[in-house]
């Protein structure tokens, strides 16, 4: 008869449980990584109590189906040996409620800081609106560049074939940033951003880059960007 566990086991269980998703998991560190921002972002917009609920609420609800998800693929694995068609549609129907609950959060996203980023970006991005094309075009060569160096100092001789960092998602996250430089539409601007975060996950997803790596990349291409525009 097995011991009974103390509450406190069965606390550390729980944690010990969340660890592992992260460890084990990509779109778990993709979630977190995601979790940090918005965390940032509300504490940089002051939002109010009722918003920051519903923050908190979108966030441990992402997190929770991805934690479920994650415990029915591996009971399933334990289980279906082989290929089963109702073990692949429990795996689909899982990742298909991480995927509405990770939607429903965006759009709860998108009414809660809309207003909150518009009116402060129309004010910083006023005087760059005569910035020429060739600002853009340098920043493309000189992100280039600095992922060449990086690749360099970690011994990767191939450009365009993964290693630290990922130049794809670097050069995409800059195409990106130059947009948001060059424009306070957001519709536009979200669409860029959109276009960088699937250049992001491709490059997980062919399991060409590491998740790390893409984040490296993406944080090179927007900060030597913004530096760029800055000095002009």
């Amino acid at each position: 008869m097995n011991k009974r566990r103390t509450l406190l086991e069965s606390f550390d269980n729980a944690i010990n449980g969340i660890i592992i998703a992260f460890k084990t998991q990509r779109n778990m560190k993709i979630h977190f990584i995601i979790t940090f921002a918005i965390l940032f972002l509300t504490i940089l917009f002051k939002l109010n109590k009722i918003e920051t609920i519903l923050v908190l609420i979108c966030i441990g609800l992402v997190i929770t189906t991805e934690l479920i998800n994650t415990a029915i693929e591996n009971a399933i694995d334990l289980i279906a040996k082989e290929f089963k068609p109702k073990a692949k549609i429990a795996k689909d129907v899982a990742a298909g409620a991480v995927l509405v609950s990770a939607l429903m959060s965006l759009t709860i996203g998108y009414f809660l800081f809309y207003d909150k980023i518009k009116l402060p970006m129309e004010l910083t991005l006023k005087h760059i609106r005569g910035i020429s094309f060739h600002v853009v075009f340098l920043s493309l060569i000189i992100v280039a560049m600095v992922i060449i160096v990086v690749k360099a100092i970690t011994n990767r001789t191939k450009f365009m074939q993964g290693g630290m960092p990922s130049g794809h998602t670097a050069l995409a996250f800059a195409a990106a940033t130059s947009i948001l430089m060059l424009t306070n539409n957001l519709i536009i601007v979200s669409l860029a951003l959109f276009l960088a975060l699937l250049v992001l996950e491709s490059r997980i997803e062919a399991k060409i880059h590491t998740v790390w790596e893409t984040v490296v990349g993406a944080i090179i291409g927007v900060l030597v960007t913004l530096l760029i525009f800055k000095i002009k």
